[in-house]
Protein backbone atom coordinates (compact mmCIF):
# COMPACT_ATOMS: atom_id res chain seq x y z
CA UNK A 1 0.00 0.00 0.00
CA UNK A 2 1.65 3.15 -0.85
CA UNK A 3 1.65 6.51 0.78
CA UNK A 4 -0.89 8.43 -0.82
CA UNK A 5 -3.60 5.27 0.04
CA UNK A 6 -2.34 4.89 3.42
CA UNK A 7 -2.86 8.56 4.42
CA UNK A 8 -6.39 8.51 2.95
CA UNK A 9 -7.16 5.31 4.93
CA UNK A 10 -6.23 7.04 8.08
CA UNK A 11 -8.02 10.32 7.01
CA UNK A 12 -11.36 8.69 6.55
CA UNK A 13 -11.16 6.55 9.49
CA UNK A 14 -10.46 10.05 11.68
CA UNK A 15 -13.71 11.73 10.02
CA UNK A 16 -15.40 8.68 10.64
CA UNK A 17 -14.44 8.42 14.66
CA UNK A 18 -14.98 12.36 14.86
CA UNK A 19 -18.79 12.59 13.99
CA UNK A 20 -21.14 14.34 16.18
CA UNK A 21 -22.09 12.34 18.15
CA UNK A 22 -19.46 9.19 17.73
CA UNK A 23 -19.98 6.16 16.80
CA UNK A 24 -20.86 3.21 19.19
CA UNK A 25 -18.52 0.11 19.15
CA UNK A 26 -20.72 -1.90 17.10
CA UNK A 27 -20.41 0.31 14.10
CA UNK A 28 -16.27 1.10 14.76
CA UNK A 29 -15.85 -2.74 14.52
CA UNK A 30 -18.21 -3.35 11.84
CA UNK A 31 -16.00 -0.45 9.43
CA UNK A 32 -13.34 -2.26 9.91
CA UNK A 33 -14.60 -5.06 7.49
CA UNK A 34 -14.28 -2.75 4.41
CA UNK A 35 -10.45 -2.19 4.91
CA UNK A 36 -8.16 -4.96 3.05
CA UNK A 37 -5.28 -5.19 6.04
CA UNK A 38 -3.34 -7.94 4.35
CA UNK A 39 -1.89 -5.65 1.27
CA UNK A 40 -0.44 -2.78 4.44
CA UNK A 41 2.88 -4.51 4.69
CA UNK A 42 4.97 -6.53 2.77
CA UNK A 43 7.34 -8.00 5.71
CA UNK A 44 6.60 -10.12 8.17
CA UNK A 45 7.86 -9.69 12.03
CA UNK A 46 9.72 -12.89 12.76
CA UNK A 47 13.52 -11.26 12.60
CA UNK A 48 13.54 -7.99 14.89
CA UNK A 49 16.99 -6.07 15.16
CA UNK A 50 18.28 -7.31 18.82
CA UNK A 51 21.49 -4.94 18.46
CA UNK A 52 21.58 -1.53 16.86
CA UNK A 53 20.86 -1.49 13.21
CA UNK A 54 23.07 -0.38 10.63
CA UNK A 55 23.63 3.32 10.02
CA UNK A 56 21.10 3.72 13.29
CA UNK A 57 22.31 6.13 15.92
CA UNK A 58 22.65 6.17 19.79
CA UNK A 59 20.13 8.53 21.44
CA UNK A 60 22.37 10.00 23.87
CA UNK A 61 20.23 11.92 25.49
CA UNK A 62 18.05 8.95 26.37
CA UNK A 63 20.97 6.58 27.34
CA UNK A 64 21.39 8.61 30.18
CA UNK A 65 18.18 7.77 31.08
CA UNK A 66 17.92 4.19 30.32
CA UNK A 67 21.30 3.69 32.12
CA UNK A 68 20.13 4.55 35.36
CA UNK A 69 18.11 0.91 35.33
CA UNK A 70 19.47 -0.93 32.22
CA UNK A 71 23.80 -0.41 31.73
CA UNK A 72 23.15 -3.10 29.20
CA UNK A 73 20.84 -1.52 26.83
CA UNK A 74 21.20 1.08 24.30
CA UNK A 75 18.55 3.44 22.92
CA UNK A 76 18.23 4.46 19.12
CA UNK A 77 17.49 7.76 18.22
CA UNK A 78 14.68 8.41 16.00
CA UNK A 79 12.08 11.45 14.43
CA UNK A 80 10.65 13.24 17.41
CA UNK A 81 7.59 14.25 14.73
CA UNK A 82 5.11 12.90 17.08
CA UNK A 83 5.39 9.33 15.08
CA UNK A 84 8.21 8.54 17.39
CA UNK A 85 6.45 4.79 18.48
CA UNK A 86 5.98 4.19 15.08
CA UNK A 87 9.36 5.33 14.09
CA UNK A 88 10.64 2.82 16.43
CA UNK A 89 8.54 0.06 15.90
CA UNK A 90 9.57 0.23 11.80
CA UNK A 91 13.25 0.99 12.59
CA UNK A 92 13.38 -2.22 15.20
CA UNK A 93 12.15 -4.66 12.47
CA UNK A 94 13.40 -3.16 8.78
CA UNK A 95 16.67 -0.51 10.25
CA UNK A 96 14.95 2.42 9.02
CA UNK A 97 11.54 4.35 9.86
CA UNK A 98 9.68 4.71 6.28
CA UNK A 99 6.74 2.51 7.76
CA UNK A 100 6.13 4.52 10.44
CA UNK A 101 2.29 5.11 8.68
CA UNK A 102 2.05 1.93 7.93
CA UNK A 103 2.47 0.86 11.42
CA UNK A 104 -0.13 3.36 12.45
CA UNK A 105 -2.17 2.05 9.99
CA UNK A 106 -2.44 -1.33 10.82
CA UNK A 107 -2.76 -0.16 15.39
CA UNK A 108 -5.90 1.89 14.17
CA UNK A 109 -7.61 -1.07 12.23
CA UNK A 110 -6.31 -3.17 15.04
CA UNK A 111 -7.75 -1.09 18.31
CA UNK A 112 -10.99 -0.71 16.23
CA UNK A 113 -11.54 -4.51 14.79
CA UNK A 114 -10.84 -5.86 18.21
CA UNK A 115 -12.25 -3.22 20.50
CA UNK A 116 -14.82 -5.76 22.36
CA UNK A 117 -11.21 -7.77 23.64
CA UNK A 118 -9.56 -5.02 24.77
CA UNK A 119 -12.09 -2.81 26.40
CA UNK A 120 -13.11 -6.28 27.95
CA UNK A 121 -9.62 -5.94 29.56
CA UNK A 122 -9.74 -4.70 33.09
CA UNK A 123 -6.92 -2.65 32.95
CA UNK A 124 -8.93 -0.50 30.24
CA UNK A 125 -11.48 0.66 32.87
CA UNK A 126 -8.77 2.95 34.12
CA UNK A 127 -8.56 6.76 33.85
CA UNK A 128 -4.60 6.73 33.89
CA UNK A 129 -4.60 4.81 30.48
CA UNK A 130 -6.04 7.47 28.24
CA UNK A 131 -4.65 10.72 27.33
CA UNK A 132 -6.30 13.97 27.89
CA UNK A 133 -7.39 14.22 24.25
CA UNK A 134 -9.55 11.12 24.82
CA UNK A 135 -11.14 12.36 28.24
CA UNK A 136 -11.93 15.31 27.12
CA UNK A 137 -13.33 13.64 24.01
CA UNK A 138 -15.58 11.75 25.70
CA UNK A 139 -18.32 13.96 28.43
CA UNK A 140 -21.50 13.11 26.08
CA UNK A 141 -23.33 11.68 29.06
CA UNK A 142 -26.27 10.68 26.85
CA UNK A 143 -24.15 8.10 24.22
CA UNK A 144 -25.47 4.60 25.35
CA UNK A 145 -22.27 2.44 25.66
CA UNK A 146 -21.56 -1.47 26.20
CA UNK A 147 -18.18 -0.89 27.90
CA UNK A 148 -17.36 1.91 30.93
CA UNK A 149 -14.96 3.63 29.19
CA UNK A 150 -15.78 2.62 25.42
CA UNK A 151 -16.24 6.45 24.88
CA UNK A 152 -12.82 6.94 25.96
CA UNK A 153 -12.03 4.25 23.88
CA UNK A 154 -13.23 5.67 20.81
CA UNK A 155 -11.84 9.06 21.40
CA UNK A 156 -8.02 7.54 21.49
CA UNK A 157 -8.46 5.55 18.43
CA UNK A 158 -9.16 8.81 17.02
CA UNK A 159 -6.82 11.10 18.39
CA UNK A 160 -4.13 8.43 17.09
CA UNK A 161 -5.65 7.96 13.69
CA UNK A 162 -3.52 11.37 12.73
CA UNK A 163 -0.38 11.40 11.59
CA UNK A 164 2.25 13.01 13.79
CA UNK A 165 -0.03 12.85 16.48
CA UNK A 166 1.69 10.90 20.17
CA UNK A 167 0.45 7.91 20.36
CA UNK A 168 -0.29 6.47 24.68
CA UNK A 169 -0.26 2.99 25.90
CA UNK A 170 -3.61 1.73 24.10
CA UNK A 171 -1.15 2.25 21.06
CA UNK A 172 1.82 -0.15 22.23
CA UNK A 173 -1.07 -2.65 23.10
CA UNK A 174 -2.55 -2.51 19.37
CA UNK A 175 1.14 -2.34 17.94
CA UNK A 176 1.75 -6.15 20.13
CA UNK A 177 -1.34 -7.17 18.58
CA UNK A 178 -0.29 -6.38 15.14
CA UNK A 179 3.68 -7.58 15.19
CA UNK A 180 2.37 -10.35 17.22
CA UNK A 181 4.85 -10.46 19.61
CA UNK A 182 5.11 -8.98 22.95
CA UNK A 183 6.23 -5.30 23.87
CA UNK A 184 8.49 -4.40 26.72
CA UNK A 185 7.28 -0.81 28.05
CA UNK A 186 10.27 0.37 29.59
CA UNK A 187 9.54 3.48 31.76
CA UNK A 188 12.34 5.43 33.50
CA UNK A 189 12.38 5.22 37.46
CA UNK A 190 10.33 7.44 39.79
CA UNK A 191 9.18 7.54 43.12
CA UNK A 192 5.62 7.14 41.71
CA UNK A 193 5.25 3.78 42.45
CA UNK A 194 1.39 4.56 40.20
CA UNK A 195 3.06 5.37 37.30
CA UNK A 196 5.94 2.57 37.21
CA UNK A 197 2.85 -0.09 37.89
CA UNK A 198 0.85 1.54 34.91
CA UNK A 199 3.33 1.63 32.36
CA UNK A 200 6.61 -0.10 33.23
CA UNK A 201 5.41 -3.39 32.22
CA UNK A 202 5.33 -6.28 29.83
CA UNK A 203 2.96 -5.96 27.21
CA UNK A 204 0.87 -8.98 25.18
CA UNK A 205 -0.35 -9.30 22.31
CA UNK A 206 -3.76 -10.33 21.54
CA UNK A 207 -2.49 -13.45 19.67
CA UNK A 208 1.04 -14.29 20.27
CA UNK A 209 2.91 -15.75 17.59
CA UNK A 210 6.81 -14.99 18.81
CA UNK A 211 7.14 -15.09 22.50
CA UNK A 212 10.51 -12.83 22.17
CA UNK A 213 10.18 -9.12 23.51
CA UNK A 214 11.00 -5.98 21.34
CA UNK A 215 11.92 -3.39 23.51
CA UNK A 216 10.23 0.69 23.91
CA UNK A 217 11.06 3.44 25.87
CA UNK A 218 9.56 6.05 27.23
CA UNK A 219 11.59 9.08 27.38
CA UNK A 220 12.10 12.57 27.82
CA UNK A 221 13.33 14.79 24.51
CA UNK A 222 15.40 16.98 26.77
CA UNK A 223 16.97 14.09 28.33
CA UNK A 224 16.48 15.46 31.41
CA UNK A 225 14.68 13.33 34.50
CA UNK A 226 14.12 13.66 37.91
CA UNK A 227 13.79 10.62 39.87
CA UNK A 228 11.77 12.55 42.48
CA UNK A 229 8.95 13.98 40.22
CA UNK A 230 5.76 12.46 41.38
CA UNK A 231 4.15 13.32 37.83
CA UNK A 232 6.92 12.96 35.69
CA UNK A 233 6.55 13.67 31.93
CA UNK A 234 7.53 11.91 28.68
CA UNK A 235 7.40 12.99 25.71
CA UNK A 236 9.43 10.87 23.44
CA UNK A 237 9.58 7.33 22.61
CA UNK A 238 12.78 5.30 21.34
CA UNK A 239 13.49 1.91 20.21
CA UNK A 240 16.23 -0.27 22.61
CA UNK A 241 18.70 -2.73 22.04
CA UNK A 242 21.12 -5.30 23.40
CA UNK A 243 24.92 -3.41 23.65
CA UNK A 244 26.55 -4.51 20.14
CA UNK A 245 29.27 -5.81 22.76
CA UNK A 246 29.89 -6.67 26.75
CA UNK A 247 32.07 -3.74 26.75
CA UNK A 248 29.85 -1.09 25.21
CA UNK A 249 27.55 -1.56 28.38
CA UNK A 250 30.33 -0.75 30.61
CA UNK A 251 31.35 2.48 29.09
CA UNK A 252 28.99 4.71 31.10
CA UNK A 253 30.90 2.78 34.06
CA UNK A 254 34.17 2.34 32.75
CA UNK A 255 34.88 6.36 32.38
CA UNK A 256 33.10 7.30 35.87
CA UNK A 257 36.08 4.78 37.32
CA UNK A 258 38.50 5.98 35.04
CA UNK A 259 37.75 9.39 36.62
CA UNK A 260 37.80 8.27 40.03
CA UNK A 261 40.85 6.44 39.97
CA UNK A 262 42.88 9.13 38.43
CA UNK A 263 41.71 11.06 41.62
CA UNK A 264 42.92 8.85 43.66
CA UNK A 265 46.19 8.34 42.18
CA UNK A 266 46.20 11.72 42.06
CA UNK A 267 45.73 12.65 45.65
CA UNK A 268 48.07 9.72 46.74
CA UNK A 269 50.84 10.78 44.35
CA UNK A 270 51.05 14.63 45.93
CA UNK A 271 50.28 12.33 49.37
CA UNK A 272 53.49 10.18 48.56
CA UNK A 273 55.43 13.32 47.23
CA UNK A 274 54.68 15.21 50.50
CA UNK A 275 55.50 12.27 52.78
CA UNK A 276 58.60 11.84 50.83
CA UNK A 277 59.70 15.18 50.73
CA UNK A 278 59.59 15.46 54.83
CA UNK A 279 61.10 12.24 55.27
CA UNK A 280 64.11 13.04 53.14
CA UNK A 281 64.09 16.58 55.13
CA UNK A 282 63.86 14.77 58.27
CA UNK A 283 66.69 12.42 57.21
CA UNK A 284 69.25 15.10 55.67
CA UNK A 285 68.73 17.56 59.07
CA UNK A 286 69.63 14.19 61.16
CA UNK A 287 72.75 13.10 58.96
CA UNK A 288 73.87 17.01 59.25
CA UNK A 289 73.32 16.63 62.97
CA UNK A 290 75.59 13.41 62.91
CA UNK A 291 78.03 14.73 60.88
CA UNK A 292 78.62 17.88 62.35
CA UNK A 293 79.32 16.47 65.86
CA UNK A 294 81.64 13.49 64.07
CA UNK A 295 83.48 16.56 62.46
CA UNK A 296 83.46 18.51 65.81
CA UNK A 297 84.60 14.97 67.78
CA UNK A 298 87.39 14.71 65.13
CA UNK A 299 88.15 18.02 65.30
CA UNK A 300 89.31 18.00 69.26
CA UNK A 301 91.02 14.50 68.61
CA UNK A 302 93.38 16.21 65.62
CA UNK A 303 94.19 19.56 66.66
CA UNK A 304 96.07 19.72 63.08
CA UNK A 305 92.67 19.87 61.50
CA UNK A 306 93.17 16.81 60.33
CA UNK A 307 89.51 16.42 57.66
CA UNK A 308 86.90 13.58 58.10
CA UNK A 309 88.02 10.21 56.87
CA UNK A 310 86.37 9.80 53.20
CA UNK A 311 85.71 5.83 54.02
CA UNK A 312 83.94 6.96 57.23
CA UNK A 313 81.79 9.94 55.52
CA UNK A 314 80.65 7.32 53.24
CA UNK A 315 79.31 4.94 54.96
CA UNK A 316 77.54 7.18 57.13
CA UNK A 317 76.08 9.60 54.19
CA UNK A 318 72.60 9.46 53.94
CA UNK A 319 71.07 6.77 51.00
CA UNK A 320 67.67 9.02 49.30
CA UNK A 321 66.67 5.71 46.72
CA UNK A 322 63.18 5.51 48.44
CA UNK A 323 60.39 3.52 46.80
CA UNK A 324 56.79 5.58 47.25
CA UNK A 325 53.76 4.39 47.46
CA UNK A 326 52.20 6.01 44.33
CA UNK A 327 53.54 2.58 42.11
CA UNK A 328 51.75 0.37 44.38
CA UNK A 329 49.14 1.79 44.74
CA UNK A 330 48.13 2.35 41.20
CA UNK A 331 48.56 -0.63 40.68
CA UNK A 332 45.75 -2.05 43.48
CA UNK A 333 43.51 0.29 41.55
CA UNK A 334 43.92 -1.09 38.53
CA UNK A 335 43.49 -4.52 39.81
CA UNK A 336 39.93 -3.24 41.13
CA UNK A 337 38.47 -2.16 37.99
Amino acid sequence: MNNNNLNEQLFNINKFLSTSPSPNIQSVQNYTSTIDTSCIFSINFNTPYETLPPLAKVDTAAEKILHMQYPHLTPANVLSNGNCLLNSISLIFTKDQILAPQFRLAMIIELMKYADFYLSQKLFEEDYYFSDAALNSAKNPSMPTTYNKEREYIGEIAYMSKSHRFCSIIGIYGLASVIQRPIMSIYPPTISQLISTLYHKLIEPRIKVYSKCITIMWTSSSGKWNVNDPLPQTNHFVPVFKASSPFSSLKLKKNKYECELDVEMHDDLRLNECRLDVEMHVNLESNKRELDVEMHNDLQLNECGLQLNEDIFESEKWDGNYETESSSNADVFILLF
